[in-house]
């Protein structure tokens, strides 16, 4: 599969302040649990994140 490659550049390069998106993602981890986000403006990709899936709250079975 092929598909379209986007250009990543800095969030200033696109007129987004980087605190603002700080901000946005600490918001965003008071209300939920965070996997991803990918921020885009005029086509290109100007911040990305990752977030490792936590399963703490699962109960697992024990294998004796």
């Amino acid at each position: 599969m092929t598909g379209k490659k986007f250009e990543r550049t800095t969030p200033e390069a696109v007129g987004i302040s980087s605190k603002s998106l700080e901000r946005l993602i600490e918001n965003l981890e008071q209300v939920t649990e965070m996997h991803g986000i990918v921020v885009m403006r005029h086509e290109k990709i100007c911040a990305e994140g990752w977030w490792a899936v936590s399963y703490t709250h699962l109960t697992l079975p024990t294998i004796a």
